[in-house]
């Protein structure tokens, strides 16, 4: 532009005339004309940002100069004249000219590697990166075109989408994004340690809430499936054993059971609802739920933060981290003092699972049959259902003692109404040595403390990554 408002008619006779004035026969443009290029780069923003009205197109640019010896020139009144001021009106021609015809050439490490106009000199440009990208294998989901010429005629349109097509979305603030970028670094540097302390707060009490629903959700999954594996031995028995369905009503059949088969029948089959590899199936399903759920928690809560600390709407929206981030980030995150859980083959573990099961159904199921079998009662009385084995082994003492079959099918109803109710105490009971096995000092400490420490320097590093810090700023 500058190169054009010079190479004027207009410009040459007010140069003509100076150099006139001062006694010369020829004066020419100083060194320095930074100004006059500050000057003209406002118009040219100005124009393309659409805020140049016909009316407000003429404007007047500062020229340095000086004479043939480089000297500052001296007037016919002897007044040093160091620039001259040279109107000029933004036109169609004047940017046609800038864009499309003045040839420059471009350096690398001082050495010119391309000349030609602008847009050949751009053109070639996006061609070099997009090689590049492609000779390195790099991803590439977006292009955001920023700065003031991202405005001009056709940059969008014709270059950019031609280099990279469908990849191309503008800044919200192109012309401003180049200062915003400069004011979003300053920013976050000040305001991050904020946003990063609330992000891990934050992510902190979402795996707190997600550890207390996976161990709910094992314990309710292992109570349950025991539970109504129960209830379907009982109705068998029953209907094998006590009565058969003929017209609607019940047909009583005679005592033909015993205590002993009605303990075994439930033994077997907690037993089978707890076999090792249901469990483990159960159990792993439940942690990996866990484990995404936490995932999702660190995405949810650094992107939140991404969106307080980039103001601008495009790149809030690009610097964003999803699931697959953070399992990568997981994996760069090692910590020797921590073992996996071995929640299936932990003895203690199923062991309490079956004996809160046994304890609770057992009485359940036996509170029913003590009203038929009178020297139930005293022991269920004694014993409660804190310690099933010993209510186990004190009932096959008297495993001889008949049951007729309206008392093992009062108990399987008696289970299905209070099934709420004792599912919950014996969720509660599983709770305790499940929270433990994942607690212990070679595997998540106490209170899960290493889990956290664990899941906060994921999070550190999911920060990092929205701050846009490599491996090697940290």
């Amino acid at each position: 532009m500058l190169e054009y408002i010079l190479k004027g008619d207009k410009t040459r006779r007010i140069f003509a005339d100076q150099a006139e004035n001062c006694g010369k026969n020829q004066i020419y443009r100083g060194h320095d004309q930074n100004h006059a290029i500050f000057q003209v780069r406002e118009s040219k923003e100005a124009y393309f940002d659409g805020k140049l009205g016909e009316d407000s197109r003429s404007k007047r640019v500062e020229i340095s100069i000086i004479d043939e010896d480089g000297d500052c020139l001296i007037d016919k009144n002897g007044d040093s004249v160091e620039s001259l001021d040279i109107p000029y009106t933004v036109t169609e021609a004047m940017m046609h000219y800038a864009l499309d015809e003045y040839e420059f050439s471009v350096n690398k490490d001082g050495n010119p590697v391309n000349r030609g106009t602008w847009k050949e000199n751009c053109r070639q440009f996006l061609n070099d990166v997009k090689q590049t990208i492609e000779r390195e294998k790099l991803p590439l989901h977006t292009v955001v075109v920023t700065g003031g010429g991202s405005q001009m005629t056709d940059v969008v349109g014709d270059l950019c989408n031609k280099a990279f097509p469908g990849k191309v979305i503008p800044s919200d603030t192109p012309s401003h994004s180049v200062v915003k970028g400069l004011v979003t670094i300053a920013y976050n540097e000040v305001y991050a340690p904020e946003v990063r302390d609330k992000a891990m707060g934050d992510i902190r009490s979402a795996a707190e809430k997600n550890i207390n629903d996976m161990i709910d959700e094992i314990a309710k999954t292992l109570s349950e499936k025991s539970y109504d594996k129960t209830i379907d031995a009982m109705k068998a028995l029953a209907k094998e054993h006590g009565y058969a369905d003929t017209d609607g009503f019940w047909k009583k059949i005679p005592f033909d059971s015993n205590v002993g088969e009605v303990t075994r029948t439930v033994n077997k089959a907690i037993a089978d609802s707890l076999d090792q590899n249901n469990v483990k199936n159960q159990i792993d399903n439940s942690t990996k739920r866990w484990q995404n759920k936490d995932t999702g928690a660190i995405v949810k809560c650094i992107n939140d933060a991404s969106q307080q600390l980039y103001a601008d709407q495009v790149m809030g929206g690009m610097i964003q981290i999803s699931q697959a981030d953070v399992e990568t980030l997981a994996k760069k995150v090692v910590l020797s003092d921590i073992t996996m859980p071995r929640v299936v083959t932990d003895a203690n573990l199923i062991g309490s699972v079956v004996g809160s099961v046994l304890g609770v159904v057992f009485f359940v199921v036996l509170t029913v049959i003590a009203l038929f079998v009178p020297v139930i009662g005293p022991i269920l009385a004694l014993l409660g259902v804190a310690a099933a084995d010993v209510l186990y082994d004190k009932l096959m003492a008297y495993e001889k003692m008949p049951v007729n079959g309206t008392s093992i099918y009062n108990a399987a109803k008696k289970m299905e109404k209070d099934k709420e109710k004792k599912i919950a105490e014996i969720r509660e009971k599983i709770r305790e040595p499940l929270r433990e096995t994942f607690t212990k000092p070679d595997v998540y400490g106490d209170n899960f403390e290493k889990y956290y420490r664990m899941l906060e320097a994921i999070a550190e590093k999911a920060f990092d990554q929205i701050l846009l810090k490599a491996e090697d700023d940290q």
